[in-house]
């Protein structure tokens, strides 16, 4: 499966937007139908990885559904959310990437994010 910066970006932003409740299983269904839940949950696994969520607990049922417990965004994740939280910054991120190289790291693109929140501002 291929890394998918739109879907960690709108995950990252979901789990933002809901309140801290402790012991919660993380919701699939809202989803489906829009992307394979499995993609969410290689997705999610991603994100565990790399340091942007914290889980408390993840089972995969012999059904293969997976359940996450505890899933909150991470101080990382917050501070990755503020580089790419304007439309205008993540659109014209993706427009120079799509330009010239394509794909980047989890780092450079942080760092362009920041170049053209900069670039906007007068920096």
């Amino acid at each position: 499966m291929k890394r998918d910066m739109d879907l960690i970006r709108q995950l990252l932003f979901d789990l933002e937007a809901e309140e801290p409740s402790g012991y919660k299983n993380f919701d699939f269904k809202r989803y489906a139908g829009q992307y394979d839940l499995r993609l969410v949950a290689y997705h999610l696994e991603l994100l565990t990885q790399a340091g942007l969520i914290s889980a408390r607990d993840r089972k995969t049922l012999h059904s293969g559904e997976e359940l996450w417990w505890g899933v909150r965004v991470s101080w990382l994740g917050h501070e990755f959310l503020n580089e790419v939280r304007s439309d205008t910054v993540w659109n014209a991120v993706k427009q120079k990437l799509s330009s010239t190289v394509g794909t980047v790291s989890f780092q450079v693109l942080g760092e362009l994010a920041r170049q053209v929140a900069r670039q906007m501002v007068g920096l």
